[in-house]
């Protein structure tokens, strides 16, 4: 890998790489099945195979709990083990994974860090890696991103990347192959 980047990928986890119709999502309230989906995976891959030199920072709100002993949750009284330690491997496998956001739910002041924050603060936080030219797409079922320019939109500088735009996912299908073409399309601009 050279020493800088050109395509960075954030990637959420709930919505993206699980989908409430392959009964992969918590929102489904199968504890058993509450893991990364293979279409999704697939066409993540798909992604990681179109865009020469992509790297992925995961943004998902997991890694608030990645330095638990036990990172879970509860939902509707049913316990959900976190998919990170998995989708974390899988993506070192294909050499695809960056890193993580910061970890931590509040600021010094006690306020809520929203996700779109901490990509924000990564990016900053990563000058020196991202080269001129650079691109930044967020893979989120989030609508907290909706006023980060869409991926049909205008470009959006931010003075640490050339572009960074948002590419709503549906947490009902995941990350579809649609979606993997318009983002491969996105990166190749």
């Amino acid at each position: 890998m050279s020493d800088t980047l050109h395509n960075l990928l954030f990637l959420d986890i709930d919505g993206v790489l699980t989908s409430y119709s392959s009964g992969t999502s918590y929102l489904c309230e199968d504890p058993e099945r509450y893991h990364p989906d293979a279409t999704c995976k697939a066409n993540l891959l798909r992604i990681a195979a179109g865009v020469s030199g992509l790297k992925v920072v995961v943004h998902s709100a997991w890694v608030n709990r990645m330095n638990d002993e036990h990172p879970s949750f509860e939902y509707r009284g049913k316990v959900y083990e976190s998919p990170l330690p998995e989708v974390s491997e899988w993506l070192k496998e294909y050499d695809l994974l960056l890193g993580y956001t910061a970890v931590g739910r509040l600021d010094k002041d006690g306020n809520k860090i929203t996700k779109k924050t901490k990509i924000i603060n990564w990016l900053d936080g990563h000058r020196g890696m991202l080269g001129p030219g650079s691109k930044a797409l967020v893979l989120d079922d989030d609508v907290s991103f909706n006023d980060l320019p869409s991926i049909n939109s205008i470009t959006f500088s931010n003075n640490i990347v050339d572009d960074l735009k948002f590419l709503p996912i549906s947490h009902t299908t995941g990350l579809t192959e649609e979606d993997a073409v318009r983002a491969i399309e996105y990166f190749k601009q």
